[in-house]
């Protein structure tokens, strides 16, 4: 939803879909987190020199090796200069995993004097520009499939954490019924990616201690920075819905789809349920019959009253599907 697609509601919508990473994975387009760690490892190095950023270099097994700070920050190296192998685990929770900086390890590694400051505060810098760069320019290599998919979703609405404009393309859905709690790739600048660990700016007093309590300082901000900070876009989500005539009394059922309700973003689901738990359905797509047990449990937390757990997103959409002679006009 954009300023200029603003569209009050004179009968608002009664179904409300959740769109999550799976559900463009399900209309084939390569958006995991999987393949972002394979455009950032081919092309972190050509974006550092356009972007003219410090280069790194250590010795691994008699060869020079060049790095980012990035790699340095967040496992690659060690802080006494040792290379490790990429870590799948990383990668593949890569928005929770952007909170796991070893502070005591990169103090270690800059120390504490005056320049090494200035220096570790260069490397933060690089760090950030570098990651959001790169994940802001992976966003734009979508290719979403021609053709329109046979689903009707009139009087729908649609919260996408997705950035892409799938649902425009090949379901036919008009801007106004989609909202972006984490921007789109229309608009470079309002994607949002990150934790929800540090919603808080460190607190000035170590800044003013100076030494490793300053290097403590720096690398706070970094995490505060890379903070989705979710209370607040929750907020901005709310007040953007209410002026637009959205009623959560309204809704009657819910869709979950290609949605992990991983801890990054359960904060919005715990506000979906306190609008929706008595009055609405909720209809969950799993990915895996292993996820089960834990999305019944998280469901059964957030006090949701009447629920559907879906093998596929097909199946939990299936009354949405034209009939063929329908799909033809």
């Amino acid at each position: 939803m954009k300023e200029k697609d603003f569209h009050y509601f004179n009968d608002p919508p009664t179904d409300l879909f959740i769109i999550g990473n799976g559900f463009d994975i399900w209309q084939g387009l390569n958006t995991s987190y999987k393949s972002f760690a394979r455009f950032y490892n081919e092309n972190k190095l050509s974006i550092a020199k356009e972007l003219k950023l410090e280069p790194l270099y250590l010795t691994q097994d008699g060869n020079q090796v060049e790095i980012t700070h990035f790699d340095l920050y967040y496992g690659l190296i060690t802080g006494c200069g040792s290379f490790l192998e990429e870590s799948d685990i990383f990668w593949s929770t890569f928005e929770d995993s952007l909170s796991d900086l070893d502070h005591e390890q990169i103090n270690y590694y800059y120390g504490k004097e005056d320049e090494d400051l200035e220096d570790m505060q260069v490397g933060i810098n690089q760090a950030y520009s570098l990651i959001r760069e790169r994940f802001v320019l992976w966003t734009k290599t979508f290719n979403i499939p021609q053709g329109r998919t046979p689903y009707n979703f009139q009087n729908s609405f649609f919260i996408n954490f997705n950035y892409t404009d799938t649902l425009q393309r090949k379901f036919g859905v008009k801007d106004f019924r989609i909202y972006y709690p984490h921007g789109n790739v229309a608009n470079p600048k309002s994607i949002i990616f990150g934790h929800d660990s540090y919603d808080s700016p460190p607190p000035p007093i170590l800044k003013e201690l100076g030494g490793r309590n300053k290097g403590l300082y720096q690398l706070a901000t970094f995490l505060y920075k890379t903070d989705k900070h979710v209370r607040l876009n929750i907020v901005d989500m709310m007040l953007s819905l209410f002026e637009c005539g959205f009623d959560w009394d309204r809704i009657k059922n819910v869709y979950i789809l290609g949605h992990s309700m991983s801890n990054v973003d359960i904060k919005y689901f715990k506000r979906f349920a306190k609008e929706t738990a008595f009055t609405a359905t909720w209809h969950v797509s799993c990915f895996r019959e292993e996820d089960k047990p834990r999305i019944k449990s998280l469901l059964r937390k957030l006090h949701i009253r009447k629920f559907i757990i879906y093998d596929t997103i097909d199946d939990a959409i299936e009354k949405f599907k034209l009939k063929k002679n329908q799909s033809k006009k």
